[in-house]
């Protein structure tokens, strides 16, 4: 049974990743006939193909909701039903629209009202005048991926509320996401300010109101699964239920039952997202099994309840949740089952150790694979704040609410008991915090993620089969950074920032940064999001040198928050720009071009010269500013940055003419409100033979220059699926030069 569990998971993984569609029609043919040969010698692979076609099934279905959203050009009339919890900000407010009218029922858009005149809520239908775009993001290397994550949720389109339309309530639905809001709304009434953001994650799932101190404190002490309402609530929530019963006299089914009830309500109230999904598909399927048949092993039962999740939604293999849940509750079972010999005194607070070390343990190589950092202090501090969370603040909290409906002066005292407790396991978190316990590793390649899990099984079996100790080193591996590049070699990328540039340049011993893109307070840090998980995965820990061309935030949004995050050497900026140095054998020099006035014009240009070929960066500059780099440096060049986005005051014939760029990048936003690059600006890159690539079609944009040539790798193309919408039609690694391909080996 587990074969064929792990054959039909298997199955939707693998459909879940592939740019290609099968017709929905043939996957329902094929049903039946597979589930018929599930009584076969050939189950496995029937169980496998059985998952692909169910797996297949599901995407149509989302593929169809978005072409259908796209048909409908930029503007749409839609009526739905407000869903989840919106996000309000000082400006603006961000919420999931359910349409329930017309040809698009069922299709879900993340909508931003700008200014609104009334603010959206839970559980509310309204018509929108809006304006959609396909759900795309930007797309790094070994980066989070927000289409996937897009994709993940359902979310089959983005748009905003067009100002100034007629927008109206037309009713108000009695649903589970109008008690949401009723409770965060009686939440909101009997809460002090400082701990609501606590009461509202663990209470209803809404992390909106915690702040980026506090998400950095979670995030360094490997804490985060505490505030975000998943796996391990849930499961704590049905333990405590379960445990409750059992003392007051219920017998087991009775229990089974009422615990089922109990996560289930407590899951509806959080949200029913993804993890918590997950949570109550586990705990369901495992009292079950254990109501049905007591000898099947928990294996198995983890097994099924795979399945059952794959049956469910077959896209959640896609996101990172799925692996660590599951992984942590198989590195559970394998490294204490049958090692605990009664619960009675120590052996109570040992069990609770093992549990944590078994966890810390299993994570590590997911840790690696999907957030490059091991928070080695979470394993002491998750043995305090786990149970202090789930069996101390979690019943605080929903108890102390259901009083103030009762009883107001109980209800009352008890909320001033939760908020103590609250600013506890907050001082605990920061102290912890402060230690400095987060490590960050380059991005691992999948061999050592591979290896680093065999460490991981090798150090949970049981005493006398293997030593144990074999497992340390396959695990440190994943802390080995790459290899650096040898010298006069030369890795440029263009992160794709959306509409701002930032351009990291590495060699073998440095790295240099020029500009850092945007940054808007409540929604996007091209810092934060692209900037430094960039270098980090790369295995950076210092910038030698940032360069800031001029003062936009556009190009210099996210400099204070590199500087307060990474050791930087030094910041070159507009003003006093001019410098030149050496590193590697590759030269590099920045300067002004002018006095002009402007700002733009003004910006701090950075030349690059590697064995003879050029890079060229030129901020924002216009066409005076061109003129003026043309007076000062005028010999050809191999790449380099479309001056200002590509905007139609920008790159002059005679700028192009006298530089004959081989390569010119655009670092722009798709579908950006300026029109970059411009259609004129375009055609004249075309029209001069220069191959122009823009991170709207490639994604982040690596070129790599050395004596023997360049290469180019695409982000887009790197990291194809169904969720890929667009891309590039240029193949990742497509030659520039056409001996190159002879004598470098990617």
């Amino acid at each position: 049974m587990n074969i064929l569990a792990l054959a039909f998971v298997f199955g939707t993984m693998l459909v879940a990743r592939t740019p290609l569609l099968l017709p929905i029609e043939a996957c329902l043919i094929l049903v039946p006939l597979l589930g018929f040969g599930l009584r076969t010698c050939l189950s496995p692979l029937c169980a496998l193909l059985l998952g692909m076609a169910w797996c297949y099934c599901a995407l149509e279905i989302e593929s169809r909701h978005r072409q259908m959203l796209a048909g409908q050009g930029e503007r749409a009339l839609l009526t739905g039903r407000v869903i989840g919890m919106p996000v309000e900000n000082e400006h603006s407010v961000r919420f999931l629209l359910r349409v329930t009218e017309g040809e698009l029922n069922g299709s879900q858009v993340r909508l931003y009202w700008y200014n609104p005149e009334v603010k959206p809520a839970s559980g509310e239908r309204w018509r929108f005048l809006v304006r959609l775009r396909a759900p795309t993001g930007a797309v790094n290397f070994d980066a989070f991926d927000y289409e996937r994550w897009l994709f993940t949720k359902r979310i089959h389109a983005l748009g905003y509320v067009v100002p100034g339309a007629q927008h109206r309530m037309i009713g108000v639905d009695h649903s589970v996401d109008r008690l949401r809001h009723e409770v965060a709304q009686s939440i909101r009434a009997v809460v002090p300010d400082e701990a609501l953001p606590t009461f509202l994650a663990l209470a209803l799932g809404d992390t909106s109101q915690l702040r980026p101190g506090e998400w950095s404190i979670l995030n360094a002490t490997g804490t985060t699964h505490l505030l975000i309402v998943s796996g391990l609530h849930v499961g704590l929530m049905a333990t405590v239920s379960f445990v409750v019963c059992r003392l007051v006299g219920i017998g087991h089914a009775a229990a089974s039952v009422m615990t089922i009830v109990v996560a289930g309500g407590y899951a509806m109230l959080a949200g029913w997202g993804l993890p918590v999904q997950r949570a109550l598909t586990m705990t369901v399927v495992y009292l079950a099994c254990g109501l049905l048949a007591r000898n099947i092993s928990l294996l198995s039962r983890l097994a099924l309840a795979a399945v059952f999740v794959a049956m469910l939604d077959p896209l959640p293999s896609l996101s990172a949740g799925f692996w660590l849940s599951f992984g942590v509750v198989a590195a559970l079972i394998l490294g204490l089952s049958n090692r605990l010999s009664n619960w009675k005194g120590n052996e109570r607070v040992s069990a609770v150790w093992k549990a944590q070390w078994v966890a810390f343990i299993a994570l590590l190589p997911l840790l690696g694979l999907f957030n490059h950092q091991f928070p080695l202090i979470s394993l002491p501090v998750n043995v305090v704040a786990i149970p202090v969370v789930g069996f101390v603040l979690v019943p605080l909290v929903l108890l102390s609410l259901v009083m103030c409906l009762l009883i107001g002066p109980l209800g009352g005292w008890l909320i001033e008991l939760t908020n103590v407790v609250t600013a506890g396991v907050w001082h605990l978190l920061e102290f912890a915090a402060r230690s400095d316990g987060l490590v960050y590793i380059a991005a691992p390649d999948g061999w050592r993620v591979l290896v680093a899990m065999v460490g991981v099984v090798l150090l949970l079996l049981p005493k006398g089969l293997v030593p144990r100790w074999l497992g340390i080193p396959k695990i440190l591996l994943l802390m080995e950074n790459p290899a650096p590049l040898k010298p006069e070699v030369l890795r440029v990328t263009f992160l794709d920032v959306g509409q701002g540039l930032s351009v990291l340049l590495e060699s073998g011993s440095g790295t240099t940064l020029y500009d850092t893109g945007p940054s808007f307070e409540d929604s996007f840090s091209a810092a934060g999001q692209v900037v430094l998980p960039a270098l980090r995965s790369r295995g950076w820990q210092v910038l030698d040198e940032m360069i800031i061309s001029h003062g936009d935030n556009d190009h210099a949004g996210g400099r204070q928050e590199i500087i307060d995050a990474i050791q930087v050497g030094r910041v070159i900026e507009q003003g006093a720009c001019e410098a030149s140095w050496e590193r590697d054998g590759i030269w590099f020099a920045t300067f002004g071009v002018g006095e002009s006035g402007s700002r733009n014009d003004d910006s701090c240009v950075l030349l690059v010269v590697v064995n003879g070929r050029r890079l060229l960066l030129t901020g924002d500059i216009e066409a005076r500013g061109e003129a003026a780099l043309l007076a000062r440096f005028a010999m050809p060049v191999d790449v380099i940055s479309v001056p200002h986005h590509g905007s139609e005051s920008s790159s002059t014939p005679a700028f192009l003419n006298r530089l004959l760029p081989g390569v010119a990048v655009v670092s722009a936003g798709y579908r950006n409100r300026f029109g970059h690059p411009h259609a004129s600006i375009v055609r004249r890159y075309e029209n001069r033979s220069i191959r122009l690539l823009s991170t709207v079609d490639t994604g982040a944009l690596e070129i790599i220059m050395d004596a023997r040539g360049m290469m180019t790798r695409e982000a887009r193309n790197q990291a194809s699926g169904i969720w890929r919408l667009h891309g590039s039609h240029h193949q990742a690694g497509r030659l520039i030069r056409p001996d190159f391909y002879r004598h470098f080996l990617w």
